[in-house]
């Protein structure tokens, strides 16, 4: 009498159109996170360069200098860019990158700009 086996594979289908979904959905969420964190660090780093821009003596190269150390030491945006002006009465630094990615091929644009009045001596 031959033994006869049973290859049971009912409910794979349903299992495969739970995980699949799911593991995009987190995929998704930490894309997003990336992005959010690096919208931040842009943020952080343009006010750290607009600090040092619009001190008395403070210069746009400086600024810049500053917002590139602070990325550089993240290393959260790609391609990091930062420029700074500065005019007798206001001062504005500008960073933009593209933030860290989950997703092959999508990545995104983080900008992020600071600007403030600059300090000077009323006689």
């Amino acid at each position: 009498m031959r033994k006869r086996t049973r290859n049971d594979d009912r409910g794979l289908a349903e299992v495969a159109v739970v995980i699949v979904p799911t593991l995009l959905l987190i995929l998704l969420v930490m894309h997003a996170a990336l992005f959010w964190y690096g919208q931040t660090v842009a943020t952080r780093a343009a006010h750290h360069g607009l600090d040092q821009t619009r001190v008395l003596n403070g210069s746009t190269a400086d600024g810049e200098a500053v917002a590139g150390q602070l990325l550089d030491q993240t290393g959260v945006l790609e391609g990091a860019q930062v420029s700074a002006t500065r005019s007798a009465t206001e001062a504005t630094v500008t960073v933009t990158g593209q933030a860290l990615s989950m997703l092959p091929g999508v990545s995104l644009t983080v900008t992020a700009t600071a600007s403030g009045p600059v300090e000077r001596i009323e006689p």
